[in-house]
């Protein structure tokens, strides 16, 4: 059985449950389009300055879901925490995710 459980914010949650095993899982899938797209335009319109510092980019929920589970960080928000910067920077200049930032990722 297939399911979308919830929709907020451009993240989708879909409830994937295998009666036979008895088994589930929770896929989560986002539109990144739209926010690549708005970093762009943030980018073209100020050059990465904006009142409250520099514009680095967008990391999309999904994108910061699977890096940090493919990080082995259990919680996605500790990413957000000062001792994760390194994971952070690795993850902001990763090539993959160049379309989220203004620079172009290079790594």
């Amino acid at each position: 059985m297939r399911r979308v459980v919830d929709t907020f914010d451009g993240v989708t949650e879909i409830l994937h449950y295998d009666e036979a095993a008895e088994t589930f899982a929770i896929e989560r899938t986002q539109d990144v389009e739209a926010i690549a797209e708005d970093v762009t335009a943030k980018h073209s319109q100020t050059l990465g300055k904006s009142k409250f510092g520099w514009h680095i980019g967008a990391i999309p929920l999904a994108v910061l879901a699977k890096h940090a589970e493919e990080r082995g960080i259990a919680n996605m928000w500790d990413l957000c925490k000062p001792e994760y910067a390194d994971e952070m920077m690795r993850l902001c200049l990763d090539r993959d995710n160049r379309k989220f930032s203004p620079t172009g990722g290079r790594a």
